[in-house]
Order: C-alpha cells, then structure tokens, then sequence
C-alpha cells in the first residue's frame, strides 16, 4: 500500500504533467486533474490506515467521511469527466476545451484547500 507522502507525490507529480499540457491536449488534462484529485484522496486516507481498492469503495467511503464530505460533489464532477474523457467515443479535438480544464481545476482546488490541512 501506497502511503500517504507516495500519494502526495504522485498527486504533485500528476498536477505537473497537467500543467505542461497544452491545446489539443484537454481530454488528458480533464483525465490528470482527476488522478491528481484521487491521489490527495488516497493521502488523506493512508492517514486512517484506509486503502480503498476500487474507484466505488473510495466514492462510498468519501461520502460517509465528514471531513470528505464537502468535497463529494467536486470529486465526483471530477471523476465523471475523467472518464467521459477516457471512455466516450468522442472527437478529442472537440471534446473538450480550455474552459472545461480550467473549471474543473478549481473542483481540484476546492479539494486541496480541505484535504491538505487534514494531513
């Protein structure tokens, strides 16, 4: 199991490669800000000794979480885009856009400024 400073590394390893990515690349900028949001996840609950083993386990156990709870409807936004990004049979010149990234960097936002002091 991960622990928790592995898991902050990756998130800021994952928020890097965001960073670097430019037009064009806006499904896999939507895809990173998401494993960046599920890697600060996963370092807050390496703090409990908690390592959900699938993305539905971590869904639940972020929703009964009352620290986590605030920040359910950002993940979970986020999550949905990763995978429409990942997944749905779309053009991915065209399916997503620059406005699309930067909203959902502040869902991403919103989690680290709850998460973070938590660590």
């Amino acid at each position: 199991m991960a622990t928790k400073d592995e898991h902050l590394a990756k998130a800021k390893h994952n928020e890097a490669c965001v960073a670097a990515l430019t037009d064009t690349f806006w499904d896999w900028a939507v895809t990173g800000i998401f494993y960046t949001a599920l890697h600060y996840m996963m370092a807050f609950l390496a703090t409990k000794a908690d390592h959900p083993p699938t993305h539905q386990v971590r869904i639940s156990h972020i929703h009964r979480d009352r620290a986590l709870k605030p920040i359910y409807v950002d993940y979970r936004e986020l999550q949905n885009e990763s995978e429409d990004a990942r997944y749905l049979e779309r053009n991915p010149l065209t399916a997503f856009s620059e406005a699309d990234v930067i909203r959902l960097k502040g869902n991403l936002e919103t989690i680290k400024k709850l998460v973070l002091p938590l660590l």
